[in-house]
């Protein structure tokens, strides 16, 4: 058991399609993890993988996109229980119902 505390990484958005792929976070069982600075860069890379499909950008708006962090332990959470990671390990100051990453840096 590793004795320090999980810490938060960096912005991630998970977009919630049903399909399975490898190389994903170890509490994710389908659909894909993006990471970015922000959540905006992660949203905007889905944005360009989906363009470059037969389907576009209209398909993704059928599934479930969550924003949310990746832990230094490979673990993706959604802004809630990011802010509970992220008060424990003392990365923020202010007791915020949801994680931000200007909460961050």
């Amino acid at each position: 058991m590793n004795p320090t505390p999980e810490r938060i990484i960096c912005a991630a958005i998970h977009w919630q399609n049903g399909k399975e792929y490898g190389h994903q976070p170890k509490n994710i069982e389908s659909g894909l993890v993006i990471c970015g600075r922000r959540h905006h860069n992660a949203i905007l890379t889905l944005v360009v993988l989906r363009a470059k499909t037969r389907f576009g950008l209209w398909r993704t708006r059928r599934h479930r996109i969550a924003q949310g962090f990746m832990t230094d332990r490979g673990n993706y959470y959604d802004r809630r229980q990011s802010m509970k990671i992220a008060l424990k390990s003392n990365q923020v100051k202010v007791d915020n119902e949801l994680l931000f990453s200007e909460d961050l840096y």
